[in-house]
């Protein structure tokens, strides 16, 4: 296992350990976890690149300045009249080599530690990538032979709206797989349907981790829809919540949020709108409809009141 460090460097045994563990892991927890160290282990050793690029551009900064000082200081020739123009061009001379011999150093120390860069990138996406491509087999597995348990309550509102809740996943895997059912894709977090922390007390709960490009609040409702819509995501950094739209539908579109006991469905039925718990009965039979279409084509198990 090549890990592109130099001999001694802290982050050798942390990354070595993260790439021991993911390779070993099986179960839909522990595959989770072993990536979730792995991510770890790929913030510290960028940060630690970092800094050592910061040092390095420090370092030539630093002798940059101090030719130039050195040159400004030099003391003048002992004969003015004889020397000045000879003792003037060895001075530079010296100067100059001084300085090429430094960037020389410098430049190699660059070359290292972008190759170093290259390859840690290479080697964090290739263990990313199996590690992904692990969790994508083993749910596929699990849902073999066992499917999610969905009770559904759709409660009417006059006559043109209705309120849908879902009772909660029972534990982390049964909401990894119901989300997995329901929209095609996985979080980026095993806990992550389950995780109600907050990072401002001053404002609503974040539904998304700040990770993988994405913002933990995203600018628009359209900037957030597209994140969880991206065909190129398998897995979405989704937080506190399902996300999932209707098969060959743009609109409407649903979130399943966590609110304790219960999953509160809300939808945002227009592109000029935005998410709410109060459905249309149109958007409510959609929704009931997708959950006894997946009922049918044996997907889950669901148990459906009304009223």
């Amino acid at each position: 296992m090549s890990l592109a460090f130099p001999p001694g460097h802290p982050q050798a045994e942390e990354v070595a350990d993260a790439l021991v563990r993911a390779r070993a892991a099986s179960t839909l927890v522990d595959l989770y976890g072993a990536w979730l160290r792995l991510r770890v282990a790929q913030a510290a050793s960028a940060a630690a690149r970092a800094e050592e690029s910061e040092r390095l551009e420090t370092r030539a900064s630093f002798l940059l300045k101090s030719v130039e000082s050195a040159r400004a200081l030099r003391p003048p020739p002992p004969d003015p009249a004889k020397r000045k123009a000879k003792g003037l061009k060895k001075a530079d001379d010296a100067y100059a080599g001084f300085l090429a011999s430094a960037e020389s150093e410098l430049a190699g120390a660059r070359r290292a530690l972008h190759e170093r860069t290259e390859h840690k990138k290479k080697l964090f996406g290739r263990e990313t990538a199996a590690l992904q491509a692990g969790i994508l087999e083993r749910v596929e597995a699990v849902l073999g032979h066992r499917r999610p348990a969905v009770e559904a309550c759709v409660q009417p509102v006059g006559s043109a709206n209705a309120l849908c809740h879902l009772a909660r996943p029972g534990e982390e895997e049964a909401a990894l797989l119901l989300g997995f059912v329901l929209s095609g894709k996985l979080p980026t977090r095993y806990d992550a349907f389950f995780d109600d922390s907050v990072d401002d007390l001053s404002l609503p709960p974040a539904r998304f981790y700040e990770e993988d490009g994405a913002s933990a609040r995203p600018a628009s409702v359209d900037v957030e829809d597209a994140l969880v819509a991206d065909p190129a995501r398998a897995f979405v950094p989704v937080k506190g919540m399902i996300a999932f739209c209707l098969p060959e539908r743009d609109f409407p579109r649903f979130r399943l949020v966590n609110r304790g006991p219960l999953s509160e469905v809300e939808a945002r039925e227009s592109a000029d709108g935005g998410y709410s718990q109060l459905l249309s009965r149109e958007a409510a039979e959609l929704l009931s409809g997708y959950l006894i279409r997946l009922q049918v084509e044996g997907r889950l198990e669901l148990v459906l009141k009304v009223g």
